[in-house]
């Protein structure tokens, strides 16, 4: 879109879902659609979900229709 300069009607934002949304690209998209871009995480059950607001530091976790476990990986130290 932004190379061959396509340009269509301005959405009011982007949410992205699926992937993980990399720094990189998010100006990218930005560019390309003209409006703000939200990253959000879900799984295909319907369980889990998460979505940035317009801090964009960080997912704010759903916790009302499943339960969540984060684990941490601790590294040996010798």
């Amino acid at each position: 879109m932004i190379n061959k300069k396509i340009q269509i009607n301005k959405p009011e934002a982007i949410f992205t879902t699926s992937e993980k949304l990399h720094p990189f690209m998010r100006p990218v998209i930005s560019k390309a659609f003209n409006c703000d871009v939200f990253d959000g995480y879900g799984l295909f059950d319907g369980g889990i979900s998460a979505n940035e607001c317009h801090k964009h530091t960080g997912l704010h976790i759903d916790t009302e229709p499943a339960l969540l476990e984060i684990m941490i990986k601790m590294k040996a130290i010798n």
